[in-house]
Parts: structure tokens; sequence; C-alpha cells
């Protein structure tokens, strides 16, 4: 009994394998996206240190404007170097 039921049940699923031979396949060409992951580094001239003042030569107060002016000069400098980093990040 068990052996009839299982030729019975090979049977039925070959017919249903047979129902599809005579068919032909389509083959679907899907277009795939690749990503591509590049490493962009900020310009090496945006990302130098910002320069400081010496303060070696710091003998009186008027060494002490000097040096408080060339420490402005040096961070207008970086204020523009970050400022360009920034509209460059946008790009």
């Amino acid at each position: 009994m068990k052996l009839t039921k299982h030729g019975l049940i090979l049977l039925c699923l070959m017919a249903l394998l047979t129902g599809c031979a005579g068919q032909e396949l389509e083959v679907l060409r899907i277009p795939v996206e690749k990503t591509v992951i590049e490493k962009v580094y900020v310009p090496a001239e945006l990302a130098r240190p910002c320069p400081e003042p010496n303060l070696d030569s710091v003998e009186t107060t008027g060494d002490v404007e000097a040096v408080a002016i060339d420490a402005l000069a040096a961070l207008k400098v970086c204020n523009e170097d970050k400022a360009a980093i920034r509209e460059w990040g946008v790009e």
C-alpha cells in the first residue's frame, strides 16, 4: 500500500513536470547598478597645520603687540582654509 501511494505521488509529480517541458523559458535582463566607494581626501594645502606665533622673541609690550598681530593673521589664514574645506565638501 505504501509503495503504491509513493508511486502515485511520483507519477503525479512527473506529470506536472512534463506540463512545463514544452514551454520556452524567457530570459529577463535586469540592469544592475554597481556601487563604487571612492575615498576622497581634503586637499593637502587646506589640511596643513596653522602657523603658531613665535613667543621666544617677546621681551617688551611692543613685542606682544607684534605677536598678537601675527597671531590674528595666522587665525585669519586658518579660518580661510576651513571655509575652503567647507566649500570643497559641498562640491
